[in-house]
C-alpha cells in the first residue's frame, strides 16, 4: 500500500489516494477540490480510480467528487450522511458561495466491511462532526483514516449542522481510542498521528474526561 497526501482548497483539506502499487487501483478518499491537481496526479502515476469514500459530507471534502465520478469511480458515504450531503445549507457550500451537492453511489453503514482496491476497510460510524461521520479503517495495514472526527492533538468542531460535542468525544473515546496504539492515523487536516498518541496528548478529549 501506498498512500500519497494531499492538501487542497484555501482550508488545506487532506485528500489520500489509497494505492494498490501491484495493480494501480486506487481509493481516494475525502477529494477535496476538482483541479488540474488531482486528475493530473492520477493520470500521471497511471492510477485507476475505483472508489471515493467520504468521511463526511462537509463542502471541503466533496468538491473533487464529480471529476471522480467522471473517472467511473464509485462514490460511498455513510447512509446518515445522505441529507447533509444533498443540502448546500447542511453542508457549508452555500456559505462559501460555490455550492455542491452530492449523491452517494453506495452507502455504509457502522461496522460494515468493505473489499476494494484488494483491501479489506472496516465502516467505524464516529457521529460529531456530523451526524453521519465515518472512519475508514485498514485493519491489516493499521491505518485509519478519521476525517474532522480525530486530528494530532484536538477533534472536529461541532457548531456546524447536525454537529455535537459530547457526541463527538465520546465517538473518540468509545470508538477509536479502542483501537491499537500503534495504528496510524490520518486525518481530515493537518500532520498523521497514532492512536497510542491521541489517547496520551489530545488535550480536547482531556479536557472532557
Amino acid at each position: 500500500m501506498k498512500i500519497h497526501t494531499m492538501p487542497l482548497n484555501a482550508l488545506q483539506t487532506n485528500t489520500y489516494f489509497v494505492i494498490n502499487e501491484e495493480t494501480q487501483e486506487t481509493l481516494i478518499i475525502d477529494p477535496a477540490w476538482d483541479s488540474k491537481e488531482l486528475t493530473g496526479f492520477i493520470d500521471e502515476n497511471g492510477l485507476k480510480p475505483v472508489a471515493v469514500l467520504l468521511t463526511h459530507g462537509h463542502f471541503d471534502h466533496i468538491y473533487g467528487v464529480k471529476v471522480l465520478r467522471e473517472r467511473n469511480a464509485e462514490v460511498i458515504a455513510s447512509e446518515k450522511e445522505t441529507e447533509l450531503l444533498a443540502t448546500v445549507s447542511m453542508n457549508l457550500s452555500e456559505k462559501f458561495k460555490r455550492p455542491v451537492t452530492v449523491k452517494a453511489d453506495r452507502t455504509v453503514k457502522d461496522g460494515e466491511e468493505l473489499k476494494l482496491a484488494g483491501y479489506r476497510i472496516r465502516v467505524i460510524e464516529t457521529p460529531g462532526h456530523t451526524a453521519g461521520c465515518v472512519c475508514y479503517e485498514f485493519p491489516e495495514q493499521m491505518v485509519i483514516f478519521t476525517g474532522d472526527t480525530l486530528f494530532n492533538g484536538t477533534i472536529g468542531r461541532t457548531d456546524v449542522p447536525t454537529g455535537d460535542w459530547e457526541t463527538e468525544v465520546k465517538s473518540v473515546k468509545e470508538k477509536l481510542f479502542t483501537l491499537p496504539d500503534r495504528m496510524i492515523c490520518y486525518p481530515g487536516h493537518g500532520s498523521t498521528t497514532t492512536i497510542g498518541h491521541e489517547k496520551m496528548f489530545n488535550n480536547a478529549v482531556k479536557q472532557d474526561r
